[in-house]
């Protein structure tokens, strides 16, 4: 993933680090974080809480690191003094600017820097390559909202729906179950493909929901009905 770094007019980019600090980052944006200059090598700033993630640290600057100082949950931008040793605990790496480090450098001693998301959020677990499809969540919010497209790609998707103690098939059903009782027709356009994906058979689905309107009410089923009918391809 990569992001943008706005100070006045000025930008840069950064490509951020495949790791859980850096995706703890992109989940906080947009965000503004007044910065500073120190030792005339790094543009440190205070970011309103701190990054999680356990990520192994380094112990050398190197110009062009976007960092994180976790004793005082700083971000930072590293542009002179490459190869200098890092006190400890070190730093997190999170990512490395690749356009407009002189912007950053150039940007004085108190200023503005303003962090957005420019591309694709990260998924867990694997690098998201350039020309890689985005998920429905990144499509819908994914520079909008990309807290939310990580709790969904990552949390519920990247874990909830890969616990093991259900199958994907069955909690493909639940989920179903749970969307039609709570009305949320536009929810089932989605789900009711997925569970055709999961193994479960269209004439699952349309029983499932018949037998749902003795539970959940018969405008709920219909709505639904009238969803899967769409979805099947049976109109």
């Amino acid at each position: 993933m990569r992001i943008r770094l706005t100070t006045g007019s000025r930008q840069a980019t950064t490509r951020l680090e495949n790791n859980a600090a850096a995706r703890d980052l992109a989940c906080m944006l947009p965000l503004t974080v007044a910065m500073s200059d120190l030792f005339g090598r790094e543009k440190p700033g205070l970011l309103p809480r701190a990054l999680t993630g356990d990520v192994t640290p380094v112990f050398t600057y190197r110009v062009g690191q976007l960092a994180y100082w976790p004793p005082d949950h700083n971000i930072f931008v590293v542009y002179a003094g490459d190869g200098l040793p890092v006190p400890g605990p070190g730093l997190i790496p999170l990512g490395t600017v690749d356009t407009g480090l002189d912007v950053i450098a150039g940007a004085g001693n108190n200023f503005e820097l303003t962090i957005t998301a420019l591309g694709r959020h990260p998924r867990k677990g694997h690098d998201m390559t350039e020309d890689e499809e985005p998920s429905g969540a990144e499509k819908m919010f994914g520079d909008f909202a990309p807290g939310l497209v990580h709790f969904t790609d990552d949390v519920l998707f990247g874990e909830a729906w890969k616990r093991p103690q259900l199958s994907p098939r069955d909690r493909s059903l639940a989920t179903v179950a749970a969307l039609l009782t709570g009305g949320n027709a536009e929810q089932l356009t989605f789900h009711l493909q997925y569970a055709k994906d999961n193994g479960v058979t269209e004439e699952e689905l349309i029983e499932l929901i018949t037998h749902l309107a003795f539970y959940a009410g018969w405008p709920k089923a219909f709505s639904a009905m009238a969803v899967a009918k769409q979805i099947f391809g049976r109109d």
